[in-house]
């Protein structure tokens, strides 16, 4: 994996968060530009994983991926609703920025990693 988080959007994310992003020169891809529209979960968590990617979603869906086991790079999950797109901007641009907590604590043994909504959507790293 790279020595710097990037993102990688599901669908369902507004294209303004993207923007964001990428003003802040953050590396991000979408669904649509790699050819995921309409694909499983499992295929966007392994898209991010080989790419060393974050996956940011408002799908639970991917959160019970992550319970089973399938391997990823995390995933920043927030509830449909609850957060304005400001406000997610804003956290992913916090998690981009702490990048060094998140890298120390990827292993090369591939332990997973879940970047989640506790709290009120707020996102934290936990070990899952």
């Amino acid at each position: 994996m790279s020595g710097n988080i990037s993102f990688h959007f599901d669908e369902h994310m507004a294209s303004a968060i993207v923007k964001g992003l990428r003003q802040r020169g953050i590396k991000v891809t979408t669904a649509a530009e790699v050819g995921l529209l309409g694909a499983e979960d499992v295929a966007h968590l392994s898209f991010a994983y080989s790419q060393g990617s974050v996956m940011v979603t408002q799908d639970q869906d991917f959160l019970r991926l992550n319970s089973i086991g399938v391997p990823h790079a995390g995933i920043a999950y927030c509830k449909f609703g609850t957060r304005t797109i400001g406000q997610m901007l804003y956290t992913l641009t916090l998690i981009y920025g702490n990048r060094s907590v998140v890298l120390k604590n990827r292993p090369a043994r591939q332990d997973k990693f879940s970047l989640d909504s506790i709290a009120g959507c707020d996102y934290s790293l936990r070990q899952c």
